[in-house]
């Protein structure tokens, strides 16, 4: 698909190109894992949107979860096992904890079976050592199976190849502004700066010490639409 140089994925060009191959591997038979890790406010939940927008359009069955504070960590697998129309002793047995390894097993069995499909997880970190346990296992299902998933997390959490985002340079600001096709074009700069100084700011914060307060706060991630990614060759 084309890329349109939109404002609220600007400068994601290359992890856009790099999600298009990981659903191009799903679509064709084997699939694999992928985790986005990046701070908050980098933009990990806006790939993920649109990742799903473009599988979708490529006739991909889509399930997203993301973990519930305070609740287990193998909620959302439980969730995303219903979504996939699961039996309901299997998606219960990963809430109550009286799954061994083939009962995971059987667990990820399910999630890649079928059409080709895309899993999103965002926030894997938030589930703590028992949700990236079922990721392991699912990953590995994943490359015998028409299934892709990509995790979001903060920081690396072991199983799958990374994609760290970067930051974003004055070209990508300048192509993204471009991009807009001369609509207001300052407007559009504008805004996009003001999101990379607070995206910019939520880095910084992090690097400081505990209690030395810095300028700017953390921005909600931008979401992304249809037509985003770069147009695959054939």
């Amino acid at each position: 698909m084309r890329y349109t140089g939109d404002v609220r994925i600007v400068g994601r060009r290359d992890e856009l190109e790099q999600i298009g191959r990981l659903l191009d591997r799903a679509g064709a038979g084997p699939g694999g894992l992928l985790v986005v890790v990046g701070l908050a406010g980098a933009g990990k939940t806006a790939l993920l949107e649109a990742a799903a927008s473009e599988a979708r359009g490529r006739g991909f069955d889509v399930l997203r979860a993301s973990p519930a504070v305070g609740h287990p960590g193998c909620l959302l697998w439980a969730q995303l096992l219903r979504d996939a129309g699961a039996p309901d002793d299997l998606a219960a047995g990963l809430v109550t904890g009286n799954t061994g390894t083939l009962e995971l097993d059987s667990a990820a069995r399910h999630l890649v079976s079928g059409s080709p499909r895309l899993i999103l997880v965002d926030d894997i970190e938030r589930g703590g050592r028992d949700a990236i346990e079922v990721l392991s296992v699912v990953a590995a299902r994943c490359t015998a199976a028409a299934t892709a998933v990509i995790a979001a997390a903060a920081a690396p959490v072991g199983p799958g190849p990374e994609l760290r985002l970067r930051g974003l340079s004055e070209e990508d600001l300048g192509a993204a502004a471009g991009g807009t096709g001369g609509r207001c074009g300052p407007c559009a700069l504008g805004g996009i700066a003001r999101a990379a100084r607070r995206g910019a700011a939520t880095g910084a914060r992090a690097r400081r010490p505990a209690g030395e307060r810095g300028p700017g706060g953390a921005s909600r991630a931008p979401r992304p639409v249809d037509g985003a990614f770069p147009r695959r060759r054939r």
